[in-house]
């Protein structure tokens, strides 16, 4: 029996959900977004961690509660080292163990740690199909919350966003841009975790994977 997994996926995926599943049944969990909040000792409950999300914050007028471009890449910068701290000291003696990823792991670009992870745990992406990416989407859009970008493409995103709405960024509405922002976020990470699943481990649906209703059609599942 294998002793750790790590659990990977888009928001909405259902990660924590069927982590606390695995709980019940005798698992250990590690919830990396929990971990985050105690490194950066920020005061949250694993049930919920707006306070992380208040401090990750997003970017726009100042008078609406955004953040400076300035501040806002400083937090993110804040959060990512806080994460690759989190799961390089993911506790490896607790038995079995589920470690509960954020949507932001296929994003470290540090590749050495992605491979002690996949030494230490089983990697599993939790694939969602069309219908759960529009679903998310369309959350996302209604409900627009504080996120982690790709350096690489931030600085792009924020440009086109600009000279569509033509509006400086000190001036953006923060709701409004992370609600424009997420569909392309969400589409630049598929590919991301499509390669994470066929170089260190394996692919299950969702709906497949929140159909076990045992350890052992969990572990089956897995292992097919």
């Amino acid at each position: 029996m294998m002793k750790a997994i790590t659990l990977l996926g888009m928001s909405g995926a259902g990660k924590t959900h069927f982590s606390q599943k695995l709980v019940t049944w005798g698992w250990s969990h590690y919830s990396i977004d929990y971990e985050i909040a105690k490194r950066l000792e920020i005061d949250v409950a694993v049930d919920d961690l707006s306070a992380l999300s208040e401090f990750v914050g997003q970017v726009g007028d100042q008078a609406l509660g955004g953040l400076t471009v300035e501040e806002f890449k400083r937090r993110q910068r804040i959060y990512i080292d806080a994460e690759m701290a989190a799961l390089r000291e993911m506790p490896m003696d607790a038995g079995r163990l589920v470690n509960d990823s954020t949507g932001s792991f296929c994003e470290i670009e540090d590749e050495d740690l992605i491979e002690r992870v996949a030494a230490q745990s089983k990697l599993v992406y939790i694939e969602t199909d069309e219908e759960s990416h529009r679903e998310v989407i369309a959350r996302a859009v209604e409900y627009p919350k504080p996120l982690y970008f790709p350096p690489a493409l931030f600085d792009g995103w924020l440009d086109a966003y600009c000279a569509e709405k033509d509006v400086d960024v000190g001036a953006i509405v923060p709701n409004d841009f992370s609600a424009w922002v997420f569909p392309k976020l969400f589409a630049s990470r598929l590919p991301k975790y499509e390669r994470l699943a066929a170089q260190y481990g394996v692919k299950v649906s969702a709906a497949d994977l929140h159909a076990c209703d045992d350890e052992a059609a969990f572990l089956a599942l897995i292992k097919a």
